[in-house]
């Protein structure tokens, strides 16, 4: 796990104090010392997996100014960078008060197709659970955004849709139930949409819920 934090921080240089402290959290509160050697350890036990299953003579993690990084010759590509990609031009049009193209919520919905790292054991360290809430919650904030500018244009099949897919998409992966803003938003558009449509709105809704909208899981990983 240690590696996988250094790449996906390719573009940080992280401090021996910092990885201490993510990887071995007690023993950097009580003895930093050991924790360091600890972090040593591991790292050298990296680098000679590097040597042997890549024959690279070159060190692939260096340490300069009391921090380390990964050494490459281009950026690391990962579906995690597209979809924060993503994120900050939806955010960046939304400051601007700039319509946001319904192609670009579709591209982050489809580039989040599960949690991240999601196959990592469960006794994993907490930095991938913190990511994982991070990420997951961007992802229901950007298909909330999608869903209301849906239903501000009428296209109520459409919205109910993504709704759905935000219900299905947790219990489809094994994880928990869907959270209850997801619901509270189902509440609010229906009653935004008036009496006229909440029929409408209903009727997609429950046509929506026989769809089959659950996908294979692949989980945020490095390309």
């Amino acid at each position: 796990m240690l590696f996988g934090y250094l790449a996906y921080h390719s573009n940080k240089a992280l401090s021996r104090d910092h990885l201490a402290r993510v990887f071995w959290p007690e023993k950097q509160e009580s003895q930093p010392e050991s924790a360091r050697r600890s972090l040593n350890v591991e790292l050298n036990h990296i680098r000679k997996a590097i040597r042997q299953q890549t024959g690279m003579e070159r060190e692939l993690i260096v340490f300069d100014k009391n921090c380390y990084r990964l050494q490459l010759d281009r950026p690391m590509l990962s579906d995690v960078a597209t979809f924060k990609t993503i994120c900050q031009k939806i955010q960046m049009l939304q400051r601007e008060h700039q319509p946001v193209p319904d192609e670009l919520f579709q591209q982050a919905i489809q580039t989040y197709s599960s949690n991240f790292l999601d196959d990592c054991p469960e006794d994993a360290l907490n930095w991938v659970e913190v990511e994982r809430q991070h990420l997951g919650a961007l992802f229901e904030q950007l298909a909330d955004l999608y869903s209301a500018q849906l239903c501000d244009k009428g296209e109520y099949y459409r919205a109910t849709s993504v709704c759905h897919e935000i219900l299905t998409r947790d219990q489809a992966h094994g994880g928990d139930p869907p959270p209850p803003d997801v619901l509270l938003w189902q509440t609010r558009h229906v009653q935004q949409s008036g009496d006229s449509n909440t029929a409408c709105f209903a009727k997609s809704w429950n046509e929506s819920s026989s769809l089959n909208l659950r996908r294979k899981p692949r989980g945020f990983t490095s390309k």
